[in-house]
């Protein structure tokens, strides 16, 4: 017997995903509201709270991955890698918004470098628990790329990127993340930006200013500009996180166009990377995390 009362959700930079989720872990719907770009946990589960009424689950229990709380409560929100990607037993569900109870997954800190990782954990969650003896690095595209080193079912190191939200701060009225077909002259012009800007990083702001130009001036095809603008800005991404992916075996994990992108500026380097989607290991990561939860003795 199915019970539909319980809730996975992801908090992004501008929406919150919710699924509904059966007693063996079927997904039975999936909605997404936005959200104010960089809003606060409150807010994502009152707009979580909205989901769940509208579908009729004002009891639910919601797993929810990705909230950053607000200012001092941050630091100890996020656990310090290395460590494995979830804790091993979560704190029973509170209610929070519209008689939703929640449990939030803790993200992950870093301090040299700097860095965190909300959501990012749970993806990694999700990969393992199907590939339980991956040793290497996890690429998690979208607005804010990272690269994770995993090895012996922990989260060693990670470096966050925000190449997506400047490929969308830099498009000219066309798509940022247009989709690249391999082999087509997009996939050709992007591996071509990315190979140049992996080898001379410091011409980045000249090469994006020359693309502009371009557009303008000689009839740029704006597909091929988007294309070459990703790849300019992949592969000054890729020489800073050489660590991370030279002679390592690498999955990339995303939605298309981006993963399709980074794919290709892979293998322009003669990198073959395997392919996984991104909210499929987002609902299987919530899903282990669901079974660590403890029962609410109420």
């Amino acid at each position: 017997m199915t019970d539909p009362s319980r809730i996975a959700a992801w908090q992004q930079e501008d929406r919150i995903t919710a699924w509904g989720i059966d007693g063996d872990g079927r997904v039975l719907w999936q909605q997404s509201l936005p959200l104010a770009e960089s809003a606060s946990a409150e807010a994502a589960i009152v707009a979580l709270g909205q989901i769940a009424t509208a579908r009729g689950q004002t009891d639910a229990e919601a797993v929810v991955c990705g909230l950053i709380p607000p200012g001092p409560r941050a630091a100890d929100w996020l656990r310090a890698v290395p460590c494995p990607p979830l804790p091993g037993s979560l704190p029973a569900p509170n209610e929070r918004a519209m008689g939703l109870r929640v449990v939030a997954v803790p993200g992950l800190s870093q301090t040299n470098p700097p860095d965190l990782l909300c959501g990012g954990e749970t993806a990694v969650a999700g990969y393992l628990a199907l590939h339980s003896d991956f040793d290497g690095v996890l690429c998690l595209t979208g607005a804010n790329s990272a690269w994770i080193h995993v090895s012996a079912g922990e989260v060693v190191s990670f470096r966050s990127f925000l190449t997506g939200d400047l490929l969308r701060a830099l498009a000219d009225s066309v798509d940022a993340a247009a989709k690249v077909e391999p082999g087509s002259p997009e996939a050709q012009a992007l591996r071509q930006a990315a190979g140049d800007s992996l080898a001379h990083p410091e011409r980045l702001a000249a090469r994006l200013a020359q693309i502009r130009a371009e557009l303008r001036v000689t009839g740029l095809h704006p597909d091929i500009a988007a294309a070459r603008r990703a790849g300019l800005l992949i592969g000054a991404e890729l020489a800073a996180a050489r660590p991370w992916w030279l002679g390592q075996a690498v999955t990339v994990i995303g939605t298309d166009p981006s993963r399709g992108q980074y794919l290709e500026a892979l293998a322009g380097l003669g990198v073959t990377a395997t392919l996984a989607e991104l909210p499929a290991m987002i609902v299987a990561g919530l899903g282990v995390a669901r079974a660590r939860t403890a029962t609410d003795a109420a």
